[in-house]
């Protein structure tokens, strides 16, 4: 009898301990779930007009091509941008300003809100040990970060160009541009024009110059692949492209052996 009392004791005992677990870790998860749900979120920048119109357009070339490849409609889309008038282009740009406007109202919503928020244990702050900012601080120090990012960009860039690098060939209705003379013309009307000649060519007459511009592009690669190698023989690998950087170095390494 004293044996069988034990067993039932020591039955209740195991079970509250394997109830009480559970117990704690459900507290946890909703205090985590609290905690995510006081944290605001962070507004997404609006996409380019550019992209926006790809994104738009690109359904429904699948729905009434169905048999095109993806590169094939990607080409058709990039067609139907450049063959856009300006006006047409325009309308594009402004509903992105707007947007871009609305998402920096947004954004400084959010920084202020995020000050208000105790955020010390969430993943997103991050240099915890630095002086804390002001939201106004916050965005002066945002505006500086891209600016300085865009200044290093400009000045890699012109660096590339003064060693000599490869520019990159324009797509076929550049091409197409440059077969025609402007006779004087504004550059707008020249490019409206232009744009209405390009839309009424036939499937044919634009293959050629997408034939010219695959041409171009091979050509550019391996102009582009060269003039990298000579960088990294020259120590200036950080104007390689970084996934080319390692294998290059490889190249170099087996051809400076076999010598």
């Amino acid at each position: 009898m004293a044996s069988l009392t034990r067993r039932c004791m020591f039955s209740r005992e195991l079970i509250g301990r394997l109830c009480f677990v559970p117990g704690h870790i459900a507290t946890a998860g909703k205090k985590t779930m609290q905690r995510e749900q006081e944290l605001p979120k962070i507004p997404k920048k609006p996409l380019t007009p550019y992209i926006q119109f790809i994104m738009c357009n690109r359904n429904d070339i699948r729905r009434n091509h169905p048999g095109l490849t993806n590169t094939e409609v990607h080409n058709r889309l990039v067609d139907m941008w450049q063959s856009l008038t300006f006006d047409e282009k325009n309308l594009w740009s402004l509903k992105y300003e707007r947007e871009k406007a609305d998402y920096d109202v947004r954004y400084k919503k959010f920084v202020l809100k995020l000050d208000t928020v105790d955020q010390t244990p969430d993943r997103r702050v991050k240099n915890k040990s630095k002086q804390k900012l002001t939201p106004e601080e916050e965005w002066q120090a945002m505006k500086e970060r891209k600016l300085l990012k865009e200044k290093e960009k400009n000045a890699k860039k012109n660096e590339c160009d003064r060693l000599g690098k490869p520019k990159a060939p324009g797509k076929s209705f550049p091409l197409y541009l440059n077969s025609i003379k402007d006779d004087g013309l504004q550059l707008k009307n020249f490019l409206s024009e232009t744009s209405v000649m390009w839309q009424k060519l036939s499937e044919e007459e634009k293959e050629i110059f997408r034939q010219k511009a695959r041409i171009l592009h091979i050509k550019y690669q391996a102009d582009l692949l060269e003039w990298e190698t000579k960088m990294c023989e020259a120590g200036r690998s950080d104007l390689v492209r970084s996934y080319q950087r390692a294998r290059l170095r490889q190249r170099i390494n087996t051809k400076d052996t076999n010598d």
